[in-house]
């Protein structure tokens, strides 16, 4: 898995105030406290101090899947090539 954490600097928030991006991460870390960690498909806003959703937090799937899950992913590619191929018979 891996947390993917993206925050736009553009407002007004963050140019009147320095500091918004540490409240903004620290108020973030309270909230995957507050909610007893993150899993997989865990999503989380964030707002700055004007309430403006700024960015969000959101964990994945590896983006190189384990080998069990190639060949599974392999195997139903397989079958779903093969469901939409017309089959002749040879004899």
């Amino acid at each position: 898995m891996k947390a993917t954490i993206e925050i736009n600097l553009g407002n007004d928030a963050f140019v009147q105030n320095p500091l918004e991006l540490a409240r903004v991460l620290r108020n973030l870390a309270q909230d995957v406290e507050d909610i007893g960690g993150v899993s997989l498909c865990s999503f989380i806003g964030i707002a700055d101090i004007n309430g403006n959703t700024v960015g969000s937090l959101e964990v994945t799937a590896d983006e190189e899947p384990n080998e069990s899950v190639k060949r599974y992913q392999k195997t139903q590619e397989f079958f779903n090539d093969t469901e939409t191929k017309e089959v002749k018979q040879w004899w």
